[in-house]
């Protein structure tokens, strides 16, 4: 499925925050469509639906949705959009030009209800039960360009300080930006027409012992501690990777 690639620079935790005011109103077409079109379809599946934004500050996001296929047996979902405008990379950061370009994908079980992404738009969506992994991707793909920031693998955000819980009825507070093992590495970055490349982030939701264990030894270690793909989606009912497994019934 992928080689999990080796982490570089520091990996900072970041806060799930209210959103600034929006400075301007986005254009409706993302400039990277056709790049991210081309992917999805090349390392993913055969293209499904686009949620496309009504209205649209700072960035144009649109969400693609893949149903589950021979290449990927989970339901995907991948922005398009976030990749419109660079990242603001903190001064001092190394290699700042591989942290400028980036777009959301996560990989949802084969499972979830799929009509929790049906209709145009995400302002006829949010209310759907299932629909809440779509609306964190659209919010942190946003975030990054109203605060002026930068995500890239290995970060850690906490969902609120303190971290509340994703959504009710779950117990995960926060989430870790991982490769997209599921793609394998060469579908890690989006080639695009202009010789710059997308990074994949993929949104993972973790537990609240895991938030600890990330900020105290770095994303890479928690990446380390999740090892197996299947620990690499979106599920609300993964275990954390940190409790001890019982033998014998003795620990």
């Amino acid at each position: 499925m992928g080689k999990k690639p080796v982490a570089k620079g520091s990996v900072p935790i970041h806060r799930h925050q209210e959103p600034l005011e929006p400075t301007q109103m986005a254009s409706y077409e993302s400039r990277y469509l056709e790049d991210i079109d081309q992917h999805i379809l090349k390392h993913i599946g055969q293209q499904g639906d686009v949620l496309h934004e009504i209205l649209s500050p700072t960035v144009h996001l649109d969400l693609h949705i893949i149903k589950p296929n021979e290449k990927i047996p989970y339901l995907t979902l991948i922005t398009s959009g976030m990749s419109d405008l660079d990242m603001v990379v903190r001064e001092g950061t190394e290699n700042p030009d591989e942290y400028q370009l980036a777009e959301m994908i996560t990989f949802l079980p084969p499972d979830w209800p799929i009509e929790a992404f049906a209709g145009t738009g995400s302002e006829g969506s949010e209310n759907l039960k299932g629909w809440y992994p779509a609306g964190l991707m659209k919010y942190h793909a946003r975030a990054v360009h109203e605060r002026k920031y930068a995500l890239s693998w290995y970060h850690t955000v906490a969902n609120g300080d303190p971290a509340e819980p994703i959504e009710e009825g779950v117990g995960m507070v926060g989430f870790l930006m991982a490769p997209p093992l599921q793609l394998g590495q060469e579908g890690f970055f989006i080639p695009t027409h202009d010789g710059r490349e997308i990074r994949l982030l993929n949104l993972v939701p973790i537990w609240p012992d895991e938030v600890v264990y990330a900020i105290n030894k770095g994303g890479s270690a928690l990446c380390d501690k999740l090892d197996r793909v299947e620990n690499f989606i979106f599920d609300p009912n993964r275990k954390s990777c940190l409790k001890r497994k019982k033998i014998f019934g003795l620990f």
